[in-house]
């Protein structure tokens, strides 16, 4: 029981790296973004789609990606595969990264061959992301 909660906490620091990568993205760049309202929330920001320009959403998505990649790199490298939760792990964090790819990859392709910042159209306003 222990290797499986240590797996699946392991694939939601996964997440967690993944959502950071994006805010650090969005804070170099400049953009314009309201941190979450409380502190338990599935979105660090929301990301303002009116204020920001389209090279500022490009670059605070490749942020994302690449620590998306970097886990993905670190978990084939050095979580052990012979222990459940070294497998759990990194199944959890391919699945994060399948996700990142049907979800998110359309909207930066949007933005990349578009003139704009794509809205989600999962919320309501100018955001990306969630509003808590």
């Amino acid at each position: 029981m222990l290797s499986i909660g240590a797996g699946v906490g392991a694939a939601i620091c996964a997440y967690n790296l993944h959502e950071w990568g994006h805010l650090l993205g969005a804070h170099w760049t400049h953009s314009v973004y309201v941190p979450a309202k409380r502190l338990i929330s599935p979105f660090l920001f929301s990301y303002d789609a009116e204020q920001n320009t389209r090279g500022q959403f490009l670059l605070m998505s490749l942020a994302g990606f690449a620590a998306t990649a970097i886990f993905i790199v670190v978990f084939v490298l050095w979580m052990p595969q012979d222990q459940q939760a070294g497998r759990i792990a990194l199944r959890g964090a391919i699945l994060l990264a399948g996700l990142t790819v049907v979800i998110e990859f359309p909207i930066f392709f949007r933005a990349l061959f578009g003139r704009s910042v794509p809205r989600t159209g999962m919320f309501k306003g100018p955001t990306v992301g969630g509003r808590d």
